[in-house]
């Protein structure tokens, strides 16, 4: 709301009296990458790795093996009670915030809103919320993760810091479906319906850069036109997709 008021143009007493207008003007901006380099781009965050809600709740699980203590934190199983001053277990590790954690098989729920610090000096965020569910017949997983997680010194795959808006739907009959963004190593891209059933079936892949966001509707190799969000197509450019879903099914357990 505050935004939508400060970007409107009205009219106030200025110098003198006179009118003075407040609205902010808009600079449009010019492509400097061309479309195989921003497929380049949007591959550098694909073979980071799609993140992987087991992947994280394994970190966190391991972090309370490790580090607690009868008495830091507090908690229920692996539930952190609400430690908003935080404190410091025996091993020499601080924990502040709460996490509350539901593991039933394959299926995951974790809300989190916390931090650990090993007394090595690595640091574990926790913000969000991670849903991962299975149907009934184990073949499929539907899966939202929104909010910062992970190691900020590690790679994605190995539990790395991630952020993300995103959800990812693994059907019964093999279709992978991506909605959402992911931000990594500085990096950020966007999917929109994007399906894979051993090649790309339907959808879009954005990728964010200095100057603005390129947005290519992928063909079946994952090859398509680029095009900038001031407008301009700028060229071909192609991405592979299948490492980062194979890697990513088998981290749900599929």
């Amino acid at each position: 709301m505050i935004l939508t008021l400060l970007a409107c143009s009205t009219s106030e007493p200025g110098i003198g009296g006179g009118g003075q207008d407040t609205s902010f003007d808009y600079v449009a901006t010019s492509p400097e990458l061309q479309g195989q380099d921003a497929a380049a781009r949007a591959q550098s965050l694909l073979d980071a790795g799609l993140p992987a809600g087991a992947t994280l709740v394994q970190s966190w699980t391991d972090i309370v093996d490790t580090y607690a203590d009868a008495q830091c934190p507090e908690r229920v199983d692996y539930s952190m009670l609400d430690a908003p001053f935080g404190c410091a277990s025996s091993t020499g590790a601080y924990f502040s915030g709460m996490t509350g954690l539901k593991h039933v098989g394959n299926s995951i729920e974790l809300v989190c809103d916390a931090y650990v610090v090993t007394p090595d000096g690595e640091r574990f965020e926790c913000g969000g919320e991670i849903i991962q569910l299975v149907d009934p017949s184990g073949r499929g997983r539907w899966t939202l993760m929104v909010g910062t997680f992970g190691w900020m010194s590690q790679p994605l795959q190995s539990g790395g810091a991630y952020s993300a808006a995103l959800r990812i739907e693994a059907r019964t009959d093999g279709t992978l479906v991506l909605n959402g963004g992911l931000g990594h190593s500085g990096l950020a891209i966007n999917f929109e319906a994007l399906e894979w059933r051993g090649e790309v079936r339907s959808g879009a892949l954005s990728v964010h850069s200095d100057e603005g966001w390129y947005r290519s509707v992928l063909g079946p190799a994952g090859c398509g036109s680029w095009v900038f969000e001031a407008g301009g197509a700028v060229g071909q450019g192609c991405v592979e997709l299948e490492p980062a879903i194979q890697a990513w099914l088998t981290g749900v357990g599929l």
